[in-house]
């Protein structure tokens, strides 16, 4: 998914695949898996399938693909839309593996992770390095740049021996040369991490990795055969599992589409007031010839998590940090009916209390709720110090807060 700001648009890059055709001589049918394209107005509630006179597919010049692999088979295409890189031609940058049962369309290269880059997402012209990794990680993946190292950074599907499915992390400095894959996140039968889709996200790396349950593929086991949980990390090596055995995106009840399986996409994608998960789902087990619809799902803003009490009042005081702005914001949930609040405190590294620092109790709910300070101009005062929060919460729940100009 890609967030298009400028346009107010959502572009979905998603694979699309062909009904099941014979191969002379072959006991198994080809199955064509393509890069397809479709954008949404309104934020991912309605969609539209524009067609273009770039890939022909049996007998039609106008269709909604935009990009065909060398090989038969598309696997886990991500699209990064790079607003930094000066070269308007590589704005678009595909991450995919591609592999397949027939002949590679340009010359004997073999499978692996290719790349191919695009002005507007629509006309796409492939690297001559590909296959970058001789990797065939048949699954979703994440690509993006990493401000804190410089470099691209992407995470795959790796097969460690005595693990079966795992995470891995491989960089590059130019989206071509990229480094062997490291294995990042992994645990043991009878879990395994089937995929993970990965997201920057205000410092930190967000992640939604697959929980399989079971892979012996019986249909009458028990839901989840394949559930989204939720997982980060602040360097992109060392990962941890938020919330163990709960789904961030749950499987849904006997004979609904997501009954057996919940598959999150790629990345999240951030607006201003929210988020939105999208994903695979389907009520069949994970099977060759599974039947996957698409699903979303929003969050609030910074709403991964919260601080929460009931009518016992609870406290929070923070580490130090630097003052760098002269606002503070909360994103907070305060229960009406009981009156419930949020109360905030200046103090110093100590933890005592700065004069005309206590905030007047915010008593609403919203993602960025401006602090009113006894002492209007004592914050301003104290910027570029180390300082401390001291949060009182009652009948309400706490997810952030965000200092501001």
């Amino acid at each position: 998914m890609v967030w298009d700001a400028d346009a107010k648009l959502l572009r979905m890059f998603y694979n699309c695949q062909s009904p099941p055709r014979a191969v002379a001589g072959s006991a198994k049918p080809e199955r064509a898996v393509q890069l397809c394209y479709a954008e949404s107005p309104s934020e991912g509630v309605t969609w539209r399938k524009p067609l273009f006179d770039v890939v022909p597919f049996d007998g039609a010049t106008k269709t909604g693909i935009v990009y065909r692999p060398r090989y038969g088979h598309l696997a886990g295409p991500f699209v990064l839309f790079d607003r930094r890189d000066p070269d308007p031609g590589r704005r678009y940058k595909l991450f995919a593996s591609d592999y397949g049962e027939g002949t590679a369309e340009v010359g004997a290269v073999p499978p692996g992770i290719d790349v191919a880059f695009s002005p507007d997402g629509i006309h796409w012209r492939r690297s001559p390095l590909n296959p970058v990794l001789p990797l065939l990680s048949d699954t979703a993946q994440s690509a993006m740049w990493d401000e804190r190292t410089g470099r691209y950074v992407a995470f795959v599907r790796m097969r460690p021996r005595g693990i079966a499915r795992a995470v891995g992390r491989t960089e590059s400095a130019d989206f071509e040369h990229w480094s062997p894959p490291e294995l990042v996140f992994a645990t043991r039968p009878p879990l395994q991490y089937y995929s993970m889709g990965v997201t920057s996200y205000e410092g930190l790396f967000i992640g939604t990795p697959w929980i399989i349950y079971n892979d012996k593929k019986d249909q009458t086991l028990p839901p989840p055969i394949v559930e989204a949980e939720l997982a980060f990390s602040r360097d992109g090596w060392t990962w941890t599992r938020a919330f163990p055995g709960a789904p961030l995106v749950g499987v849904g009840g006997p004979g609904s589409p997501d009954e057996k399986q919940v598959h999150m996409a790629s990345s999240l994608v951030e607006l201003p007031d929210r988020i939105l998960l999208f994903f695979g789902m389907s009520r069949d087990v994970h099977v060759s010839d599974m039947k996957v619809n698409t699903g979303m799902a929003t969050l609030r803003l910074d709403g991964f998590t919260a601080l929460a009490a009931g009518a016992t009042e609870g406290q929070l005081l923070t580490k130090p940090f630097l003052l760098e702005g002269s606002g503070i914001f909360v994103n907070a949930e305060c229960d009406k009916e009981k009156n419930g609040s949020v109360a905030v405190s200046v103090m110093d590294i100590e933890g005592r209390p700065l004069a005309g620092l206590s905030a007047e109790p915010v008593r609403g709910d919203g993602i960025r709720i401006p602090l009113e300070w006894t002492d209007r101009n004592g914050l301003a005062r104290h910027r570029g110090k180390p300082i401390r929060l001291q949060f009182s919460v009652r009948d309400a729940r706490l997810f952030s807060f965000k200092v501001g100009l």
